[in-house]
């Protein structure tokens, strides 16, 4: 395509030797004898580039090139001006004016085109760099687009759960960070399905998320953006926060929830029903944190398991937490790391002789700035957070690692270790217990696992599959606090083998004041020998209560009349000083 060339002089004869000199060479020329119509034809036929008569009657060159420029798509277009003067002002105005190049007349063709090739070959390069950058910025501009979109969706992906759709964990926390900054009121509802293990083991993983899409749908379609939002914290745990609600409008939500999965749901042509345990905690009224607020929740929500169901507000009695402890438990994980945790013993002595039994491992934390704390000033918050896991984990491994020191010495005695809800719905436990002991080489009848009936019931089918397969490892177990559930003799059915029955303490003091109280633990001690297990009395703080025992036919004693709990030297120490005796199976009644 040839280039086109506007050439604009008021002499006739000037244009007719440009035109011949330019056409010669195939240029598109369009010649005009005013400025007017030089802006005209510019305006219709936009030229690559433009020769200019300076002396022109009405509007000579230079205004027309002002104009010219003014134009759009022309303040680009290069412009060589054309004079019989050699006037060195003429010039400077010209170019100062917006030209490029300055040709003196009579023109010489050979210097005419030789301006013209160059100012078109630039003007080419200027236009094909133009539409390059116009290329790479159309580019740039695409890639910026896809970045943000690809960095939107992976901040979505971050912030929410990818099976159901709902805020994560993460959103979660930074959403109530939010509430928190702007001091706003708000209710936070945790969730924990029931069953839903069962059914997801039955029907398979894909049913069990679509079951947990269902849901996520169900608690969704209750809570309008503005009034809060959902999110999965992971596994079967939800959680809802609700926006400037009061605690009684909360609870009616709780109730809402509750009704709302009590439908049942349709899942492969089947029909299920799931239940739930829901927990409240209220800012500002349980705590000024998210941590504060989730552990306030999490205890609620076990309130309302152990219930059996339903729905439970977070009230300090129901944890048996002082507000002002809730503080220690941001630090607690710190502790764990840190190595501030240390185990104390207490021993459990056969009746029949005097010789040791075992002992029993009971932690305790070496605050820096506390001192040496109890387990009631920490241990019932942890046991409501995530941290009781890996509290026993710690509790497992430092229990096993004495065991072997005490091996190597001479002394053989098994330690036994507390399990609470939380960790008997741990799948992973049994493996981790086997890990321990492989590495740690100790015996497996030198560790017993303690369990509650009231931890039992939080989740029965699950905390007894985890209880068969740590009986599996040839470990012991031994039910703690006997006697203080909601159906005792009938939940000793459903256990795996035991080794030992502890008669909780609240019957044991009372015996040689209380003859019901006697009946009762005679009975236990009756139940046990029965099963072929060690009875246990726990809380044995006298001589009377000891002869009372004797006499029920009880097989071991526990308590500060035997001794207190203490750390392992002084343990060891003690064991020392015992009576030795035929070693006997654990937990065997003797």
């Amino acid at each position: 395509m040839s280039d086109r060339i506007l050439i604009v002089d008021d002499i006739p004869d000037n244009l007719w030797v440009l035109n011949e000199i330019l056409g010669r060479e195939g240029h598109d020329v369009r010649a005009v004898t005013s400025g007017h119509e030089a802006l005209e034809v510019a305006a219709l036929a936009p030229p690559d580039l433009v020769l200019l008569d300076i002396r022109m009657p009405e509007m000579d060159g230079f205004e027309t090139c002002r104009r010219l420029k003014e134009l759009a798509g022309l303040g680009d277009v290069p412009v060589i001006f054309l004079s019989a003067s050699s006037d060195i002002n003429d010039k400077l105005k010209a170019f100062q004016g917006g030209g490029v190049d300055y040709i003196e007349k009579p023109f010489q063709e050979a210097e005419v085109l030789a301006r013209v090739r160059n100012h078109l070959r630039l003007r080419r390069v200027q236009v094909e760099l133009a539409a390059a950058r116009d290329t790479l910025e159309d580019k740039v501009a695409e890639r910026t687009r896809e970045l943000a979109e690809r960095e939107a969706a992976l901040e979505y992906l971050a912030y929410h759960d990818s099976l159901t759709d709902l805020p994560n964990r993460k959103k979660l926390l930074a959403a109530m960070n939010a509430r928190l900054a702007e001091k706003m009121p708000f209710a936070l509802l945790l969730l924990d399905l029931d069953r839903f293990k069962e059914i997801n083991d039955a029907l398979g993983h894909p049913v069990g998320d679509e079951l947990l899409i269902q849901i996520a749908e169900r608690l969704r379609a209750d809570v309008p953006e503005e009034a809060g939002l959902v999110a999965r914290l992971g596994g079967d745990e939800f959680a809802i926060v609700l926006n400037r609600t009061t605690l009684r409008e909360a609870e009616v939500h709780a109730g809402r929830v509750l009704t709302a999965l009590d439908q049942p749901f349709s899942l492969g042509g089947l029909r299920v029903r799931v239940g739930a345990s829901v927990g409240i905690a209220m800012h500002p009224q349980d705590g000024a944190t998210t941590s504060e607020l989730l552990v306030c929740a999490d205890i609620a929500m076990y309130a309302a398991k152990r219930r059996l169901g339903g729905y439970s507000a977070y009230s300090a009695e129901i944890g048996q937490v002082k507000p002002t402890r809730l503080e220690l438990l941001p630090e607690f994980n710190e502790a764990v790391d840190l190595g501030q945790l240390v185990l104390h013993y207490q021993p459990k002595q056969q009746l029949a002789d005097g010789t040791v039994a075992g002992l029993e491992a009971l932690v305790r934390w070496n605050h820096p700035q506390r001192g040496l704390l109890m387990p009631g000033d920490f241990l019932p918050l942890v046991e409501m957070s995530d941290l009781v896991c890996k509290l026993t984990e710690w509790v497992i491994d430092a229990a096993a690692a004495q065991a072997v020191a005490w091996d190597a010495v001479g002394i053989r005695t098994p330690i036994a270790v507390n399990l609470s809800a939380r960790n008997l719905v741990d799948e992973s436990l049994p493996d981790f217990v086997r890990a321990v002991v492989e590495r740690h080489g100790v015996p497996r009848d030198r560790l017993e696992f303690e369990i509650t009936e009231t931890a039992m019931m939080v989740d029965p089918d699950r905390a007894l599959h985890t209880l068969e397969r740590i009986a599996e490892l040839g470990m012991g177990l031994a039910i703690d606090d006997f006697g203080t559930g909601y159906s005792s003799f009938a939940f000793v059915r459903r256990m795996p083998p035991l080794t030992a029955i502890k008669i909780d303490r609240s019957f044991v003091v009372k015996m040689p004041s209380s003859r019901p109280d006697a009946v009762v633990v005679k009975s236990m001690v009756s139940l046990a020998r029965g099963l072929g297990v060690a009875a246990v009395a726990e809380g044995v703080e006298d001589e009377a209560t000891m002869d009372a025992l004797r006499r029920c036919g009880c097989h071991q004693v526990q308590g500060y009349h035997i001794a207190r709990p203490m750390d392992a030297a002084r343990a060891e120490t003690w064991l020392r000083q015992q009576p030795t005796a035929a070693a006997t199976p654990l937990g065997r009644a003797g």
